[in-house]
């Protein structure tokens, strides 16, 4: 079993909401729980093109902080595989049109307390997952409030298979090896 930490690619480009009204509901939600009523027409823009975008590459799934946007690609080749354990909250791209921000909410409480080490400032050096549990496709932890993202080996292969562009994930765990 392996795990990464779902990171971004930051050659390509991260949004923002093109009204301030949507911060709070930005900042309040996406810890892991369904989103019961929101807006549907919330906007999204580019406020940062990295070196690729400025070429001119495309990228597949975007970025919004640590929060996922999939363009419609992306949507549907990971859609069989996180369906079940994350929301898709339907957004407009002032230049790619409807893109999808993704929802966590599948959350674990699966970090080995007792392995784990920390950094200075308490933020975690080194993961250490529990072995007794099913992990889904992609997942929160409790541990870290419920903020970063974490993937499995079904998440990145379809990723590779799909060739999906704008993540950078991280290896963070690997059952058969110490990383």
């Amino acid at each position: 079993m392996k795990i990464w930490k779902m990171m971004y690619d930051q050659s390509y480009e991260s949004t923002i909401y093109k009204s301030n009204d949507y911060y709070e509901f930005f900042f309040k939600n996406f810890r892991g729980d369904f989103i019961q009523n929101y807006d549907e027409n919330i906007e999204i823009e580019t406020s940062f093109k990295g070196e690729k975008a400025e070429r001119g590459e495309k990228c597949d799934i975007l970025s919004m902080g640590v929060k996922p946007i999939l363009l419609p690609k992306a949507k549907d080749a990971l859609y069989e595989v996180i369906k079940d354990d994350v929301q898709f909250i339907k957004l407009k791209h002032d230049k790619y049109g409807e893109c999808y921000m993704l929802n966590v909410i599948k959350v674990l409480d699966c970090l080995d307390e007792s392995k784990i080490r920390y950094t200075s400032s308490y933020s975690i050096k080194k993961y250490v997952f529990k072995e007794n549990i099913n992990y889904p496709s992609i997942f929160k932890i409790t541990t870290d409030g419920k903020i970063s993202n974490f993937v499995t080996e079904p998440f990145m292969e379809c990723v590779e298979k799909n060739k999906l562009k704008g993540l950078a994930c991280d290896l963070i765990w690997d059952s058969e090896r110490d990383i």
